[in-house]
């Protein structure tokens, strides 16, 4: 299992409402997306967690959450960058290099 974890201190919904202690947690089984656990401590969590009881029941990996779009600012983001965190660790350096190589062709 891999787990990838977001602090509330650093979503700017929760910052600006003064309710920035806490965390979301996401579980996923090593090498794939799926998600196998979530833990949220925070105000709100109730709200937030049925995305991920969804995306568990459904069989939605937690890639998918970077394609969602959150408005701004919502607690929802902090799900949002834990999948962030989790496609950061999908790179290998080859793709890394391609990558980066693609972003300089485009500038």
């Amino acid at each position: 299992i891999d787990s990838y974890r977001v602090e509330l201190a650093e979503n700017n919904r929760a910052v600006v409402e003064g309710d920035d202690a806490g965390f979301v947690k996401i579980h996923v089984r090593r090498g794939s997306d799926r998600i196998v656990g979530a833990t949220i401590v925070a105000a709100h969590a109730g709200e937030l967690i049925s995305q991920l009881t969804l995306a568990i029941q459904q069989g939605i990996g937690l890639g998918a959450f970077t394609g969602v779009v959150y408005p701004y600012p919502t607690r929802g983001e902090a799900i949002k960058r834990a999948a962030g965190a989790y496609t950061r660790t999908r790179l290998t350096p080859t793709v890394k290099r391609l990558f980066e190589r693609w972003i300089a062709w485009r500038h």
